[in-house]
């Protein structure tokens, strides 16, 4: 090996030179440089000779420097390494409070269709002309009350829906996850603490008609729900109303939510023209919900109360079918669907009042059920209890073996019928008393019905027959709310009662 070569194994490779060196493996003479495993006595040999005992040694050493000059520059990197100061391990600190989230793909989240569980309601029976529950007469409202319950599973609680929100992305991350809107939802005030949704039904009978509004203005603190008497459809689908702003804007400075209420009652009584056509008709019934979709956010309502009665019961897959797309166009949306139907104490499938109401079916996509369970005896009909505590029990009962209890709301009246002749009028807690004042009467108790009552000759000489509901007969449909664990109740109407009864629903349901 020259000296040129020498030098540069010295320089590449000092430490082996050295080693090679001291045990006598590298000699040197004037030109060349050897490597061997003999001793410095070889060099006494010709250059011929020692070449040759060379050349047989070289077949061991020169793999022998392959191998290390392969593993050579690793080592001496991770020296280098390692000898460098001031060089750390990078440590990634996870700050438990502020994770970042990985990026993920943006998904479009859409609020599942919940179908309620059958709620069917009892039948209560009205008569055609004369509403049983729902809608009062333009002069003196009816006790037809259209049933109604405060929503909570579809309703749009103030929450904010998830679908609206996007996913929480780190700052690198390009591209914002894609977001469906949120619902329109208004965001109401903390309702009144009560486990039991109490409704009460909102009419306004005639311009200026301050009675519903006067009661949310007294009783409200003891109610969570208003339902607005509102909405006439037609058989088109074509709705016309206006909502009472005044009563909408009170109740959600009390925190509490309300619901638009259609209904097919004109002139006096429900009109089943009218349900029919509607109802038969796909067209029509997305007209309805087409319109439900423009009025509910626009007034700040939380949902829908469909109160259609009077229908005949050759409609009775209509009706099934027109709540079931009800509940599945607004119910993505975060509104609540609330059914007000006449109380019935079996399934009824052939009377006019009750025979169209399949509770198994339309308890599977209503979020709530008002049994209208009053106007057990109606105008036209004989005298006798509103609301018996017996008929009452067995429509609460069969209606518990259609759909969960916490669906149900049960109807309450707070008033009564008075029947002369062949004519009936509406009375009231308002009214009661000044018919006893007037005519020193003093009322009865009717054990068996739980239910007060009394008769009066008036000044034509009229005899007078008067059956009513007071804050008494209430308290024993109260306990049954209790005892049962249903969802709530739905009054009809506001406006009709005092605080005798509000000092009942305050004591028996919290």
């Amino acid at each position: 090996m020259h000296h040129g070569k020498t030098d540069r194994f010295r320089t590449v490779f000092p430490y082996f030179f050295k080693i090679f060196q001291d045990y006598g493996l590298i000699y040197e003479n004037s030109t060349l440089c050897y490597i061997g495993f003999g001793t410095s006595n070889e060099t006494n040999n010709t250059e011929k000779e020692f070449a040759q005992v060379m050349r047989n040694k070289l077949r061991f050493i020169v793999p022998l420097l392959l191998i290390l000059s392969l593993l050579l520059p690793g080592l001496a990197l991770a020296a280098k390494k390692e000898a460098t100061p001031g060089t750390l391990k990078k440590t990634t600190v996870t700050s438990p409070t502020a994770p970042t989230p990985a990026p993920t793909e943006p998904t479009t989240t859409q609020p599942a269709v919940t179908e309620p569980t059958a709620t069917e309601p009892t039948a209560t029976q009205p008569t055609a002309t004369e509403p049983t529950a729902t809608q009062p007469t333009a002069t003196e409202p009816t006790a037809t009350e259209p049933a109604a319950a405060e929503p909570t599973a579809t309703e749009p609680a103030a929450a904010e829906p998830t679908a609206a929100e996007p996913a929480a992305a780190e700052p690198a991350a390009a591209e914002p996850a894609a977001t469906e809107p949120a619902a329109t939802e208004p965001v109401f005030t903390p309702a009144p603490p009560h486990s039991k949704i109490i409704l009460g039904y909102y009419p306004v009978d005639y311009a200026g008609d301050k009675a519903a509004y006067n009661s949310l203005v007294n009783y409200g603190s003891s109610m969570n729900a208003i339902s607005t008497f509102t909405y006439l459809v037609d058989g088109q689908g074509n709705l016309t109303g206006t909502a009472p702003t005044d009563g909408l804007t009170l109740a959600k400075s009390k925190g509490i939510k309300t619901y638009a209420l259609i209904h097919n009652y004109t002139n006096g009584g429900f009109n089943q023209s009218i349900a029919s056509s509607l109802l038969g008709s796909a067209a029509n019934r997305q007209k309805v919900i087409n319109r439900l979709k423009t009025i509910l956010p626009t007034y700040g309502y939380a949902g829908v109360n469909i109160d259609i009665e009077y229908i005949h019961p050759s409609d009775r897959a209509n009706y099934t079918q027109f709540v079931r797309e009800v509940k599945e166009a607004l119910g993505p949306m975060g509104y609540t669907v609330i059914l007000s139907v006449t109380g019935k104490t079996y399934n009824d499938t052939t009377s006019n009042w009750g025979g169209a109401f399949d509770f198994n079916a339309i308890g599977q996509y209503a979020d709530y059920v008002q049994i209208m369970t009053y106007d057990e005896h109606y105008p036209g009909g004989t005298p006798g209890p509103i609301a018996s505590i017996g008929y009452v029990t067995k429509a609460v009962q069969y209606t518990l073996s259609t759909m969960p209890k916490e669906k149900i709301l049960l109807g309450i009246a707070t008033y009564g019928y008075d029947w002369y002749g062949t004519s009936t009028k509406t009375v009231n807690y308002l009214t009661v008393p000044k018919l006893l004042s007037q005519y020193g009467v003093t009322p009865k108790w009717d054990e068996t019905s739980k239910s007060p009552w009394f008769t009066y000759t008036d000044s034509y000489g009229r005899s007078h027959t008067v059956w009513y509901e007071d804050a008494r007969s209430t308290e024993y449909k109260l306990d049954l709310v209790n005892q049962y664990g249903l969802g709530g109740i739905g009054i009809w109407r506001l406006g009709f009662e005092d605080q005798r009864f509000w000092d009942v629903v305050k004591a028996k349901l919290k």
